[in-house]
Order: structure tokens, then C-alpha cells, then sequence
């Protein structure tokens, strides 16, 4: 990374001090649903250390996660003109305390927020307590618990920027030209706007100029970087463009979208974020060939999209999987009023990194009366003010849903998104016919399933042919769910629909809960007669390509082969010619 050099500047006199960020991660005190206090580290995940419970539902990986828990540390700082406590995610429902004064709180785990403490910080030693419920969230999959993600306390002088109100937009680039070798350059001069508004209510606006920017992309994934108010704002200079016909284009060249789903949850590591443990995940994802990430279903951690802005991985940025209980809404608050607050705070959160490519505020979401629809159901006109609120802060990147439900072609509910996402049964093709003029992606493709190290002596008859005796899918990579496709399938159809931007395979890794294809062992009315073990085994998916401890399946070497154009792929598995007698 290269610092920019700026051939003009234009600046409003505003007078900029120099803001100030104390980190409180590391060592707090944890009570769990109101035990005594230990000692533990933030951030920290209060469930991934179990004990697995059998009889739980295995939706959500069968831990404890289900409860209440209490944090509280104390630090030393100085009285500011404005201070922030800036939580980048609790696991939920959090309530916060500052020397014995409620500052705030949220209402979506997944969601970042800040607390201002401006009367109640004191100098010297300060106490903040932070209380997170659980009870109220449900969960499809394991969604942790607790301060699971970095805390820190922000300190401004009035004429400070405020980061909630800072954007970074470029223009003036044009497509691009081969400059040095692995660089890709302009020969014009990019204009980069910068906006803002103080503490104290001035808004300012002022321009950079760079002259033939280096262009981010997965390849050259080049950031710049502007000081402001003593804080270090990064972004990258590229232009975007989904088309209808031709798929995604970035740069002004046409770019096939290999993206892979992607949970919060780092496997056994659990929810709580580590940057390396990231990092590594990322790594191998590149190695394969992978050039996007979806973040499926809800927003990521900052640190997470600031990983894919330095490795290049375009993402598709989604906020919600659904708009109800796993969202964490409790049925008695208004659901357009939730979701509008979060999606306000999602996209400035997010704008300003040059890796996100589309906004997403859905997964899966049936419309409202069809048979998989509740009250909390897509209708056109939630789709419009979701949009809109989106569009409203940032108007630079579409705006679209994960869809499923082929009811949603009946109507109008989808005729407000810019962009279109869609999962499985081959309904891209299906919306291209009603919308041809509307850019599509398959959001979710293959739902392949498979282990690695275990090969079966008798084929699958079809791709749900799964061994119940030992609950394993092997690695010849013959299944997938019902509604997916194996690998192949769904490669072929991406090339041979060339309108399609591309695909985001279910999933890159395995994640911990709704462990399918065995996701109902001993829940009510399905295999009731399941011996313990039986219902004690499924834990986690077998959807990943590689599994939840970061070891390639045999399906990572057939992706490999086909995204990873720069190295060769070779891989050996047992032969699957078997006579007919074998068993």
C-alpha cells in the first residue's frame, strides 16, 4: 500500500484536531446467566466452549448459546468534548453502562453501533458494564454470543470529523490501460470527493486529485490512504458496472464473479472475530480461486471487509437473512421502522470500502400470502423503502435481495431492486425472462454436499441418496440438497449463461449449525427412535468446499481447477468404477 500523492487540493478552512481511539479488547470480567464473575477475553464468544448438548436443537450447532451474560472492565481516560463507545457487534440485545449510567444499547447482534458517553466519561478510572440476552434471537445457524466483536472508546474535539459522516467517492476514471507489470493504471486523473460533517453541525466537502491511480480489483487490490482529524481513512479507486447482458464489469472489463457464501462463525474457533483466523480463511478461499465473498446472512465484522479490501475479494454486502426473529426482532417491534434504522447504520458503516460491489437486505424472503410467507413477508412496498433508504446514503452500488421463492415472479414485489440475486432451481433463468433488462447473479449455487477421506462402495442413486448408518457424505461429490446441484452442474450453467455475473457457491467453509443433510436427527417427529449418538453427531453443515477446521475437500480441487488460472491443479481420488456386485 502506497500513500497518494495529490496533485491539487481544494479544502473548506475547517479547523481538524486530532481525534483519539483507546482499544478495550483484552481482559473482562464475564458473568454467565448471573454466575459469579471470571475472567475472560474480548472478544470472546461465551458458548463455542460448550458442552454440546444432544437434545437441543442442531439447528444451531446444539451449544449453549441460548442466554444471558454480563461483562464489566474498567479503563482510564480523559473528559472529551465528544466520546463514543463503539461496539462492532454483541450477540444480543445489548444494554450498555457507563459509571452506573445506562448510554445506550442495540437491538441486532450482527449490527455495529456506538454509544455516546460525552456526559457520562469521567477522568480517570471509568466502569462500563455491558449487559447481552440472547433469549429474545433465534437462529437458523450458530450465531455465538456475547462481545464477540472489538469494543473501543472514541474521543473528538467538536470540530472533528464525525466517521459515521464521512464518504470517499472517486470519478473521473477512465477505463483502464496495462501500466506496470501487475498494476493496473489510467492514463487520467482521478478525482476523489471527500464530505463530511463536524460535531459542532459544519458540513465540508473538498476534492483530491491522483494522477493515473492504480485501479483496485482482486488482482491489484491497491488502497490509498487520506489522514483526517488524526484518523486514517483507506479506500480504492475503481468504477462498477452490472449489466444486464454482459454481467459485472469492473475497471471497464468484464469480470466472472467465482464467490463463495461465507458464515461469521470461524469453525471451532467459534464467533469471536480474529483477525488472523479471518485472514486464513481468506487465503485459502484465493488459493482456490475464489474472487468474491457474499456475506451471508447478515453484516459482517468491519475488520472482516477491511481483510477483503487488502486481499481483493469483491462482496456482496448483505445485512439480514430474514426480516423477523432471526434478524433478533421481537414481534412487537415494527418491522419497517427496525429494519430502516439498521440498514441506515449498515451502509454508512460500509460505503467507503472499494470491495463492496452490491448491497443485499434480504435473504430468502417469501412474499407476503404465499404459503411460505408471514406478516414479515416481502411486499413491494417494503422493497422500495428498504432500497430507497439504501439509496438514499449511498446511490454508487445496486441494490437487490438473495431470492427463492418463485412466487416473487407473480407479482410486482421485485420491480424496485436495481439487481437480482437468486438460489438454486435454475430460477435466474426463470426471472431473466420477465426481467431481461435487470443484472442477476446466482447468489446461492451447487448446496453440494461432502466430506473429504470418506468414499463410498455404492453410488448414490440420486443426489439425496444419503447413508444414514454412518451419517458421512463422501467425497465423489454426487450429492447436494434437494433444491442444489452438484459442483458441475452449476459451472456448466455459468458458463453457458453468459448474461449471468456469475456465482456464489453454498458455501465456501463449513459452519457451525444446520448441519444438512442429517438436520433433523432427533428433533420431534423426525427419527425419533435416533439413538444418542445419533442425535448427538450433527453438529455442523457439510455444504463447505472445505471444512470447518480449513482442510480442502475433494470439490476444492475441481473449483481450483477451473477459477485458478494461474497455477495447475492435480488431485488423486480412489477410482469410482466399480463392478456390479459391489456394495
Amino acid at each position: 500500500m502506497k500513500k497518494t500523492v495529490f496533485l491539487t487540493t481544494a479544502v473548506a478552512a475547517v479547523l481538524c484536531t486530532h481525534s483519539a481511539t483507546l482499544s478495550l479488547d483484552g481482559t473482562w470480567e464475564f458473568s454467565r446467566n448471573g454466575g459469579a464473575f471470571e475472567k475472560v477475553t474480548v472478544p470472546h464468544d461465551w458458548a463455542i466452549a460448550g458442552p454440546f448438548n444432544p437434545e437441543a436443537p442442531c439447528g444451531s450447532g446444539k451449544l449453549p448459546w441460548q442466554g444471558y451474560g454480563e461483562y464489566r472492565r474498567t479503563f482510564t481516560a480523559a473528559k472529551a468534548e465528544k466520546a463514543f463507545l463503539v461496539f462492532d457487534g454483541v450477540m444480543a440485545w445489548p444494554e450498555v453502562f457507563l459509571n452506573g449510567k445506562k448510554v445506550g444499547g442495540w437491538d441486532f447482534g450482527y449490527m455495529s453501533f456506538r454509544c455516546d458517553v460525552t456526559d457520562a466519561l469521567k477522568d480517570g478510572e471509568n466502569e462500563v458494564v455491558v449487559k447481552a440476552d440472547t433469549r429474545p434471537h433465534q437462529s437458523r445457524w450458530y450465531p455465538g454470543g456475547g462481545l464477540y466483536r472489538s469494543v473501543r472508546l472514541e474521543t473528538f474535539k467538536l470540530t472533528d470529523a464525525d466517521p459515521e459522516t464521512v464518504v470517499i467517492t472517486t470519478s473521473g476514471v477512465a477505463e483502464g490501460r496495462k501500466g506496470e507489470p501487475g498494476e493496473k493504471t489510467t492514463d487520467a486523473t482521478a478525482v476523489v470527493h471527500f464530505s463530511y460533517e463536524t460535531f459542532d453541525g459544519r458540513k465540508v466537502a473538498f476534492d483530491q486529485h491522483v494522477h493515473n491511480p492504480v485501479l483496485w480489483s482482486p488482482k491489484t487490490p491497491h488502497l490509498y490512504e487520506y489522514e483526517l482529524c488524526g484518523r486514517i481513512y483507506r479506500y480504492g479507486i475503481r468504477t462498477i458496472k452490472w449489466t444486464a447482458d454482459d454481467g459485472f464489469h469492473l475497471n471497464g472489463e468484464r469480470v466472472q464473479i467465482q464467490g463463495v457464501n461465507l458464515h461469521s462463525d470461524l469453525g471451532p474457533l467459534g464467533m469471536a472475530f480474529n483477525v488472523s483466523a479471518a485472514k486464513r480463511q481468506l487465503r485459502i478461499m484465493k488459493d482456490m480461486g475464489v474472487n468474491a465473498i457474499r456475506t451471508s446472512h447478515n453484516a459482517p465484522d468491519p475488520k472482516f471487509l477491511d481483510l477483503c479490501d487488502e486481499m481483493g475479494f469483491l462482496v456482496w454486502d448483505e445485512c439480514f437473512d430474514k426480516w423477523d426473529e432471526t434478524a433478533g426482532r421481537k414481534p412487537e417491534q415494527e418491522l419497517e421502522e427496525f429494519a430502516v434504522r439498521n440498514l441506515r447504520q449498515f451502509v454508512k458503516r460500509d460505503r467507503n470500502h472499494p470491495s463492496v460491489i452490491a448491497w443485499s437486505v434480504a435473504n430468502e424472503i417469501a412474499p407476503v400470502g404465499d404459503k411460505y410467507g408471514k406478516p414479515s413477508g416481502m411486499t413491494r412496498a417494503r422493497n422500495k423503502l428498504f432500497a430507497d433508504t439504501v439509496r438514499a446514503i449511498d446511490p454508487t452500488r445496486p441494490v437487490g435481495s438473495g431470492n427463492a421463492s418463485v412466487s416473487l415472479l407473480d407479482g410486482d414485489f421485485l420491480e424496485d431492486f436495481d439487481i437480482a440475486g437468486w438460489n438454486y432451481w435454475h430460477r435466474y433463468a426463470d426471472f431473466r425472462k420477465k426481467y431481461p433488462k435487470v443484472p442477476v447473479v446466482m447468489t446461492e449455487s451447487a448446496s453440494a454436499l461432502s466430506n473429504y477421506g470418506s468414499y463410498r462402495t455404492r453410488l448414490p442413486q440420486n443426489k439425496v441418496d444419503f447413508s444414514k448408518a454412518d451419517m458421512e457424505c463422501d467425497g465423489f461429490d454426487h450429492h447436494s440438497a434437494w433444491g442444489g446441484d452438484i459442483a458441475d452442474i452449476e459451472l456448466y450453467r455459468v458458463w453457458k449463461d453468459k448474461y449471468l455475473a456469475g456465482e456464489f457457491v453454498w458455501t465456501g467453509i463449513d459452519y457451525l449449525g444446520e448441519p444438512n443433510p442429517y438436520a433433523w436427527i432427533g428433533e420431534p417427529n423426525c427419527w425419533p427412535n435416533a439413538t444418542l449418538e445419533e442425535k448427538f453427531k450433527p453438529r455442523s453443515s457439510y455444504f463447505g468446499i472445505v471444512d470447518l477446521c480449513g482442510v480442502p475437500k475433494d470439490r476444492f480441487y475441481l473449483y481450483r481447477s477451473v477459477w485458478n488460472t494461474a497455477d495447475e491443479t492435480v488431485h488423486i481420488l480412489p477410482h469410482w468404477n466399480w463392478t456390479a456386485g459391489d456394495k
